[in-house]
């Protein structure tokens, strides 16, 4: 049996087919935001959809918001719940969490903290080896040591940017001339 207690006061109790007679569950009033302004807009439109129908169908009062750093009047309204369905850059960069944190509003996911530095696939690497998991090898290139890196990098590879969503610009390099251009690029 689970219980969700009542966060704020937009919430209300009720009882559905799947709540027996003893038991109340309450209606949840939650913003779904989705969209965002990186690469990843047309991925996160669609995942809001599929979370903010979920949500219905559990009977909760949920709204759907299109949000982006030039546009936050998708919080306007009260909630109890922030759902962040939100991709890539300022969904997954710790930016929309601070906003949440700094408004004292609940939301899903990692905090801001913790959500810039997995964003940060670099300083996510460092963290994993300094507390010893295994990771495959890498590397970190910028135009200072671009050609050493390359020149020192095991083929094939798999070049990402540092601070993009998960699949965002990435390319597997097979040869030199490919690695060359994936980083460039």
């Amino acid at each position: 049996m689970t219980t969700l207690q009542k966060i704020s006061s937009p919430s209300r109790a009720t009882r559905n087919a799947s709540t027996s007679p003893n038991e109340t569950r309450q209606t949840l009033a939650i913003t779904v935001l989705a969209g965002g302004p990186g690469a990843e807009r047309e991925v996160s439109l669609e995942s809001g959809k599929a979370v903010h129908a979920a949500l219905l169908r559990l009977g909760h009062h949920a709204i759907l918001r299109d949000i982006g750093p030039n546009d936050l009047s998708g919080l306007d309204e009260p909630a109890d719940f922030v759902f962040i369905a939100l991709h890539g850059e300022f969904g997954e960069d710790g930016v929309v969490q601070r906003i949440l944190e700094d408004r004292r509003i609940p939301f899903s996911g990692s905090g801001s903290a913790s959500s810039a530095i997995a964003m940060d696939k670099s300083e996510t690497k460092l963290r994993i080896d300094a507390i010893g998991l295994p990771t495959p090898s890498w590397r970190l290139a910028d135009p200072q040591n671009f050609e050493t890196v390359v020149s020192s990098f095991g083929l094939p590879a798999i070049v990402k940017p540092v601070a993009s969503g998960s699949s965002v610009d990435t390319a597997i390099a097979h040869d030199r001339g490919a690695l060359r251009d994936a980083a460039a690029h």
